[in-house]
């Protein structure tokens, strides 16, 4: 699913995220002067505020579906609902689900 078929669902236009800057769900650049970089604390109010916003959005599956279709090499920020950390363990654990019901050994 790509941005043009998440455009195309009924939810689109009224995504909670659709104002929203690109800071919030990728944090501030890391090419900035140290005393304008998050704070742990920022980052966890941050990483929180995007989550919620997520959790009421009508195309949440749909976002993280076409985000975790870009693998484990390729997440950022949040989408869908959870960091690129949750994504990349949510693929690993498929993957590992998936061998296990074809009868591999992990």
């Amino acid at each position: 699913m790509g941005v043009t078929t998440l455009q195309g669902l009924t939810g689109w236009p009224d995504r909670p995220c659709r104002n929203t800057k690109a800071e919030l769900w990728f944090g501030r650049s890391s090419n900035v002067a140290d005393h304008l970089r998050e704070s742990p604390n920022e980052i966890v109010l941050r990483l929180r505020t995007a989550k919620a916003i997520c959790a009421g959005c009508p195309i949440r599956v749909e976002c993280l579906e076409e985000e975790l279709a870009f693998g484990t090499d390729n997440q950022y920020g949040v989408r869908g609902g959870l960091t690129a950390k949750e994504r990349v363990a949510l693929l690993r654990g498929r993957r590992k689900a998936a061998g296990r019901s074809r009868g591999e050994v992990a």
